[in-house]
């Protein structure tokens, strides 16, 4: 699978309520950190599939950033079903392939979720499991 460079609000809506979970790259082209976890990011797609890969550019106008609180670059959310459920800030492809894990081996995912709250990730404020690193 590939990753898909998302251009408007609409498109991101679509793919957000498909039904498949979502990983997004919340990037910038000035941003050091984004180039370096991209080939990271490229790779991942290729090895999960179930999850859609997508990425936005910060800087793209037609995008409407503000709802989702992007404050650094890159940062990494997770939506199902239209919903946040973890985010990730930073360039870290060990915390990114953690962040992962869930879908990487879906059978485990509760054990891989029980972890991330060991390790006391914090949760984000919704009723289903989610974590912030």
């Amino acid at each position: 699978m590939t990753v898909t460079k998302i251009k408007s609000h609409e498109e991101f809506e679509k793919l957000s309520c498909s039904g498949k979970p979502m990983v997004i790259d919340f990037w910038a082209a000035w941003c050091g950190p984004c180039k370096m976890i991209s080939p990271v990011f490229e790779k991942l797609s290729n090895e999960i599939d179930g999850l859609n890969f997508v990425s936005v550019d910060v800087e793209d106008p037609n995008f409407g950033l503000q709802e989702h609180g992007i404050r650094a670059m890159p940062t990494f959310q997770i939506i199902e079903n239209g919903v946040k459920v973890a985010e990730m800030v930073g360039a870290d492809q060990v915390k990114l392939r953690v962040c992962l894990l869930p879908y990487l081996h879906p059978p485990f995912s509760f054990l891989f979720k029980s972890f991330l709250n060991a390790v006391n990730c914090k949760p984000l404020k919704t009723n289903r499991p989610s974590f912030v690193f």
